[in-house]
C-alpha cells in the first residue's frame, strides 16, 4: 500500500526468468532490454496482473478516504461554530465564525478533489491492465517483446514516479480516461453536495439561530 494520502504509487516488484532471476523494479525495467529473447507472453500477464492488483487496492484505498473525509467534515463543519447566536452577539464575531466555516470547507474540498483524482488515475490503470491482458491473451510468445514495457517518463510527477509506467499501458489509460464515468461524476456530485449543505447549515446556526 502506498505510504502517505498523497504520496507516490509504487510498482510491485517483478522478476523475469533468467539465470540469476534479476529484479525489475521502477528503475530496472529499462535495463533489462537484452532480456527481450526470454520474454513470454505470461510474463507480460504476470506483470499486468500484478500492476492491476496493485493499482485496485489503491482505487479501493482512494475511495475509502475520499468518502471518509466527507463523513468527517460534513460533521465537524456544522458543529464547528460557537451556537451563541442571538442580536446580542457581536457581528464581529459571527463574521470570524463564517470565515473560519469557509476554511474548513476550503481544506475539505480540497481533500476530497485529490482523494477523487487518484481514485479516477487508478480506475483508469486497472482498466488499462484489463484491456492489454485481453489483447495479450491472443497473441503469441513471439509477438511479446520486453521492449514493449519500456518505461517513459511521466507527465503527472505529482502522482507518480517519473519512470513508473510502461508507454503501452500508459497509454491506454489515457485513452480510457473518461469512458464510462458517468456514474463516478454523480458520486462525486452527492459527496460536494454533502459538503455543501453542511457549510449551509453551519451558517444558518451562525446568522440565524434558533430561540430555542
Amino acid at each position: 500500500m502506498p505510504a502517505s494520502t498523497f504520496g507516490c504509487l509504487h510498482p510491485p516488484v517483478y522478476a523475469f526468468p533468467g539465470r540469476d532471476a534479476r529484479f525489475i523494479t521502477k528503475l530496472g525495467l529499462a535495463k533489462f532490454v537484452e532480456d527481450a529473447a526470454q520474454m513470454k507472453k505470461e510474463d507480460a500477464l504476470r506483470y499486468l496482473s500484478e500492476t492491476r492488483s496493485l493499482y485496485g487496492s489503491y482505487h479501493n484505498h482512494k475511495e475509502t478516504s475520499a468518502w471518509a473525509g466527507i463523513v468527517l467534515f460534513g460533521a465537524l463543519i456544522p458543529q464547528s461554530v460557537s451556537y451563541l447566536g442571538g442580536p446580542t452577539v457581536a457581528c464581529g464575531l459571527k463574521s470570524i465564525e463564517t470565515i473560519s466555516v469557509l476554511l474548513l470547507f476550503t481544506l475539505a474540498v480540497l481533500y476530497v478533489q485529490q482523494q477523487f483524482k487518484l481514485r479516477r488515475t487508478a480506475a483508469n490503470l486497472v482498466a488499462a491492465c484489463f484491456a492489454l491482458s485481453a489483447e495479450i491473451l491472443i497473441m503469441k510468445d513471439e509477438e511479446v517483446s520486453v521492449t514493449d514495457f519500456t518505461l517513459e517518463p511521466s507527465v503527472d510527477k505529482n502522482t507518480q514516479p517519473p519512470d513508473f509506467l510502461p508507454k503501452p499501458l500508459r497509454d491506454r489509460a489515457n485513452k480510457l480516461d473518461g469512458f464510462g464515468s458517468g456514474p463516478r461524476k454523480r458520486l462525486e456530485f452527492v459527496g460536494y453536495f454533502v459538503l455543501i449543505a453542511s457549510v449551509v447549515l453551519a451558517l444558518v446556526r451562525i446568522w440565524w439561530p434558533s430561540d430555542a
